[in-house]
Parts: C-alpha cells; structure tokens; sequence
C-alpha cells in the first residue's frame, strides 16, 4: 500500500489489489474519491504527485508506472522500463521527469509524453 499527499489539498492512496484513488481533503475528514483506477495488475507500491499537483505518478509491483491527471484521471502516460517489481516512483522537483527504481537493483528516468501545464490558480505571484 501506498500513499500519497499534495502541496494543494489531494491524498493519494494506493492499494495491495493494484487500485489508487484520488481523494479531496477539503470535502470532508476522511477525504473523498475524485476518482478511482485500477491500472495495475499487482499491488500499487508508490504514489507522488508531480511538482504542480497536476499529475499523479504511480508505481507497482507490475513493473509498470502510470501518470494520471488529478483533474478527471485520465492517463497521460504509462512506463515499463523495468524487467521486476517497481518499488518507487518520484517526480524530479526542477524538470518533467520522474524516476522509479526496481527490486532489481536498477534505477530509470521517465518522461511523460505531455507537457506539464502549471494551472494559473497554482502559480504564487
């Protein structure tokens, strides 16, 4: 299981059955589901939310990670760099990329396939 919170008022939370789901914290104490997906075969390992909030990175035992947008969950990208088990999944602070390493050893850089668009309610002035 994993979890998950943002800079802005998102709770990622990660399952052994390969779910996640997406909660708002302001709703109400325990959050409420925005969403729920169920893209992973195996246990959901690892959750982080991109610098912006914008984007959810998850990561899992079936050696693939997937972006979803916090938005409405649609998927913006997938990944199997990996031969084994993904243990964790992080977003790279200053660029686009994230970075997930194995139960193998092996470490490697991803780059989702859309630009990262920074909502203008996000950006401090």
């Amino acid at each position: 299981s994993s979890l998950a919170v943002s800079g802005t008022h998102y709770i990622g939370v990660g399952y052994s059955d390969g779910c996640f789901q997406l909660l708002d914290a302001r709703k109400s104490s325990g959050g409420e589901a925005i969403f729920e997906k169920f893209i992973h075969s195996m246990e959901c390992r690892s959750l982080d939310f991109s610098p912006d909030d914008a984007w959810l990175l998850s990561a899992s035992f079936d050696s693939m990670s997937h972006v979803v947008s916090v938005v409405d969950g649609s998927l913006i990208s997938s990944s199997r760099g990996h031969s084994d088990k993904v243990v964790q999944g992080k977003w790279n602070p200053s660029k686009v990329q994230f970075a997930t390493c194995c139960v193998d050893g092996t470490v490697k850089i991803h780059e989702p396939r859309q630009p990262l668009v920074i909502p203008q309610d996000l950006i401090a002035i």
